[in-house]
């Protein structure tokens, strides 16, 4: 259960509205949140079993204030999301993230698959649509970070992810082949 430190603060309403929302998704598939929500932000975990698969979800948001001396600083916003996957198959490796540097190691048939920034690496002979899958995926979600080592995929989004259970599905039409 997500633990709400209550106040009249017009930040804390913005928070408790959304953490409430997701657990409200959560709760329809009969899943419990753990975590807590006040005017400064949120930080909560899901954890649920479909399929074959246990998906671990986080959610963070957090309020960091500055004092300016002589220029006035605003407050900065840190929202992060972080989605696992586990059972996948422990000898597949994926590997997705924005880097000028690393595409300069990718191959020239990947780079003309891969749009720039993007560095893409994988281990399995993927053909180039499901590549393409992956690349749509990771650019349509603002992915961060799309990590597959170990039977455990990792995708890091900072920014808020409104409808989990949707993400959820999208992935796991993409993780098919490496059960």
């Amino acid at each position: 259960m997500i633990s709400y430190e209550s106040n009249v603060s017009p930040f804390f309403k913005v928070n408790e509205q959304f953490c409430l929302s997701i657990e409200n998704i959560f709760k329809s598939l009969n899943v419990e949140c753990i975590g807590n929500c006040n005017s400064w932000g949120y930080e909560f975990t899901a954890t649920c079993s479909f399929k074959t698969f246990t998906y671990f979800f986080k959610f963070h948001k957090s309020t960091n204030t500055r004092n300016g001396v002589i220029i006035p600083m605003d407050s900065v916003i840190n929202e992060e999301f972080e989605l696992k996957i586990y059972g996948l198959n422990s000898q597949h490796k994926l590997f997705i993230k924005p880097s000028k540097i690393r595409r300069w190691i990718m191959s020239k048939e990947l780079k003309s698959l891969v749009p720039y920034p993007y560095y893409y690496s994988s281990n399995q002979s993927l053909n180039s649509n499901d590549i393409s899958k992956w690349l749509d995926f990771f650019q349509k979600r603002n992915t961060d970070v799309l990590k597959m080592k170990d039977g455990e995929l990792l995708i890091e989004i900072n920014r808020v992810v409104v409808e989990p259970n949707k993400l959820m599905e999208e992935v796991e039409a993409l993780v098919k082949f490496h059960i």
